[in-house]
């Protein structure tokens, strides 16, 4: 874990909140990166196929929990593992949709309860 903390700090990328693609393309074709994936045992067989694994939501860019996650669901797991991770942590993503879908319809029915109320105190 040292030796990934020293790598990491080493690394030419700066970590910001998202990771796009293009910034994670130009950390993976890094040596130094491609040396923690191997200490942290990350096993592809297309490390340039890592961001759309790691992409859980599709959004174009990773955040560090999702980096976190998915490395750590990766790790020793093998070229095919990937597609497994990749299934995943998108449907952990849809799953977090879906709530909030839940909430925008809970708060449409609170709205249109309100104006029912509205609309007949109105009427009497």
């Amino acid at each position: 874990e040292e030796a990934a903390a020293h790598a990491l700090d080493r690394s030419s990328f700066e970590i910001e909140s998202q990771i796009t693609r293009d910034m994670f393309m130009k950390a993976i074709r890094d040596p130094k990166v491609d040396e923690l994936l191997d200490d942290l045992e990350v096993q592809m067989a297309d490390r340039t196929e890592l961001f759309n694994v790691l992409d859980a939501d599709g959004s174009g860019a990773i955040d560090i929990s999702e980096l976190i996650a998915g490395l750590m669901k990766l790790r020793s797991g093998g070229a095919d593992k990937s597609d497994t991770v990749a299934t995943y942590l998108k449907m952990i993503a849809m799953q977090g949709q879906i709530v909030a879908v839940e909430e925008s319809i809970s708060q449409l029915e609170d709205r249109i309860h309100e104006v029912r109320q509205v609309a007949t105190a109105s009427m009497a």
